[in-house]
């Protein structure tokens, strides 16, 4: 199966719970502040190149309700979706979009902000994404995109041990000089890292450990997670965040 249909057949089964799969669950509680803290009211137009289940967008527009919000995904299903999601709502800021992140249908200098969660990493060519992203950015406008961390061993780890089981097949995990070097690359500025639960990826290893794996949540992921500072979290957060000014 090619990764679009393993990704629309996923946001396919979630269509029904769509109220409950466009709201914030444990993981999004804790990334979405990472990701949004360089996102302000001032921003008119802020698109998610890869929206998914849009529950970034949909939190976006409720809390800038005089902004633009553009959710774009290749997924037909995952678009769907957020449709519901907004409807339930009564949401009428966020426009969606079917495209693909190598081919981003928008002219040069068009967004204040372009961000995403959980995309490049599945893809070889991510520079090429990175490269897209660049391009329909305003001058002094925001790049931001959250990854795999590398330095969060029991995820990398656990994509080792599984291999080609994988949900999503390849997936590649980050150090943070390599994200750095990608945004060189487009010589974006004033790059800033974050990150955010940097343990919370034991749940996954855990996985393989069943019936313990509830047990070590409770005992030591959640607390770890919660009380963690943000110098743990940008180093070995499940995910690092960077943020680049185009220039």
């Amino acid at each position: 199966m090619k990764k679009d249909d393993i990704w629309d057949a996923q946001w396919g089964l979630m269509e029904k719970n769509a109220v409950k799969e466009t709201s914030f669950d444990s993981f999004a509680e804790k990334s979405f502040p990472c990701i949004s803290q360089w996102i302000t009211a001032e921003d008119e137009k802020i698109l998610e190149a890869g929206s998914g289940t849009g529950r970034y967008c949909i939190a976006l527009a409720i809390k800038y309700k005089n902004s633009i919000i553009i959710g774009m995904d290749i997924s037909r299903n995952a678009l769907k979706l957020t449709r519901k999601g907004m409807q339930s709502r009564g949401i009428e800021n966020i426009h969606l979009v079917q495209a693909d992140v190598f081919h981003i249908p928008f002219r040069n200098n068009a967004f204040d902000v372009v961000f995403n969660d959980g995309v490049i990493e599945h893809f070889i060519n991510y520079v090429e994404i990175i490269g897209e992203m660049f391009r329909i950015t305003k001058k002094y406008g925001k790049v931001i995109i959250a990854v795999p961390n590398w330095f969060c061993f029991p995820h990398t780890i656990y994509k080792k041990i599984i291999g080609k089981r994988y949900i999503y097949g390849y997936e590649k995990s980050f150090k943070h000089s390599e994200l750095i070097q990608a945004f060189q690359k487009y010589r974006l500025k004033e790059l800033e890292l974050s990150g955010f639960n940097p343990i919370h990826s034991l749940s996954r290893l855990s996985r393989l450990f069943v019936p313990i794996g509830k047990l070590i949540d409770v005992l030591i992921v959640m607390p770890v997670d919660k009380f963690a500072n943000n110098k743990i979290s940008k180093i070995f957060g499940i995910e690092i965040v960077i943020k680049g000014i185009k220039k």
